[in-house]
């Protein structure tokens, strides 16, 4: 069990003092610290806060404090399949996957 105290990962790490910080190794280790009450708080991407009822947002941070997290896609062009990736990028860049995207927390670029 570690201290009570604030939880980040080395990914989220960005203009936080880390004198009042635990560390967790993977981005969704520090949400598993606080669902399951070895941590007060910690900082996670919104995404996955939203993933659980066992937690609680207070806050957010400022897009003028970090780099936008990016998830890119694209057709490979060596792709053994390329009309299916071709359809499957035309999903997720429809209505309908926007909408899923944005109940979890996630911006869809251009929108």
């Amino acid at each position: 069990m570690i201290d009570r105290k604030i939880v980040v990962t080395s990914y989220l790490r960005v203009g936080v003092a880390r004198t009042t910080l635990g560390d967790a190794p993977l981005p969704r280790q520090a949400l598993n610290y606080v669902e399951s009450g070895n941590a007060d708080a910690g900082i996670v991407y919104l995404s996955d806060a939203k993933s659980t009822p066992k937690v609680k947002i207070v806050a957010t941070a400022s897009e003028k404090t970090h780099s936008p997290v990016v998830y890119p896609i694209a057709v490979l062009k060596s792709s053994k399949n390329v009309d299916a990736a071709k359809d499957f990028v035309q999903f997720l860049s429809g209505n309908e996957a926007k909408t899923v995207f944005e109940k979890q927390g996630f911006t869809v670029a251009g929108s």
